[in-house]
């Protein structure tokens, strides 16, 4: 696992103890319309050791929407604007026309790019956006990324400078193993803020005890979705974990999710933790996400 190493239009940030490989916006690596272009962590390494993973085609044919590491993902800017045909604004990405069938792997015709501005320490990145008002809608957003210790720390400042009000989501996909470790039974994948009905399973995805686990080798993409009924996080919102290894990771948030999803194929096990956007014109909000990173030595 861990065996594919792009090159081009990135950074790194490195501490010593944990070093990530950043896209720099709208370059060669990353042109879609999925993924937010501010702030794509590729890659994270913990003492030289890669945790991250790369998305990659599913038995079924589908293919990869070229997914890595740690990276966000906007819904629609509103509800209503995900229309076939009409020129809208979509967080992250740009201006452009939704597609037929819609896809959530690449689901715009991207007419123009947002112009991101980005500067960065050896241990700090600050991407800055303003985009262009596109039918009634736009914004101001700022996302500091920063590494403490064994800790990346991405702050998220977002106000609607538009004429509209904005309602979306922003989630991060963490998609990630414990050092390369392929997905077994051998996993843990504690996820306090989400309800999770006893005796659920999906594929060889199950849970049991308190969390996630595996019955198998999973073979095929399992899923887990709680839409409405996401708990408050007083502490880690989710920790994934071996039975037997040392190595671990987690993700701290500062807000209450809106929504929780865990999904996994063979080479990732990925919690997903959605943040609610609902601002009038003028309203400002922020959020903070912080991942940590662990060999247990």
């Amino acid at each position: 696992m861990n065996n594919f190493a792009p090159s081009g239009n990135f950074f790194y940030l490195d501490n010593g103890t944990i070093k990530v490989r950043i896209l720099y916006p709208n370059g060669v690596e990353y042109s879609r319309s999925r993924w937010c272009h501010a702030g794509f962590i590729q890659d994270v390494w913990c003492k030289g050791i890669r945790f991250s993973e790369y998305e990659r085609n599913h038995n079924s044919g589908q293919l990869t929407s070229e997914g890595s590491g740690l990276c966000c993902q906007f819904a629609p800017i509103s509800p209503d604007e995900a229309i076939h045909g009409k020129l809208t604004l979509l967080p992250g990405v740009g201006s452009g026309i939704y597609k037929t069938p819609t896809s959530s792997h690449d689901m715009l015709d991207i007419r123009e790019l947002l112009d991101i501005k980005v500067s960065h320490t050896e241990t700090s990145a600050i991407f800055e956006t303003k985009t262009p008002t596109v039918d009634g809608f736009s914004y101001i957003e700022t996302r500091k990324i920063s590494l403490c210790g064994s800790e990346i720390i991405e702050k998220v400042t977002f106000t609607n400078t538009g004429e509209r009000a904005i309602h979306t989501q922003e989630l991060c996909h963490n998609i990630l193993s414990l050092a390369g470790e392929e997905i077994s039974p051998n996993y843990i994948l504690e996820v306090p803020v989400a309800n999770v009905p006893e005796n659920f399973q999906s594929n060889a995805m199950i849970y049991e005890d308190g969390h996630f686990t595996f019955s198998r080798y999973p073979d095929t993409v399992c899923y887990f979705d709680d839409k409405y009924n996401a708990n408050k996080c007083n502490d880690y919102a989710w920790i994934m974990k071996s039975k037997t290894g040392k190595a671990y990771c987690y993700g701290k948030i500062d807000f209450t999710p809106a929504r929780v999803s865990v999904w996994c194929d063979y080479y990732t096990l990925c919690p997903e933790i959605f943040v609610a956007i609902d601002l009038a014109p003028g309203e400002t909000t922020s959020w903070q996400r912080t991942w940590g990173f662990s060999l247990g030595d």
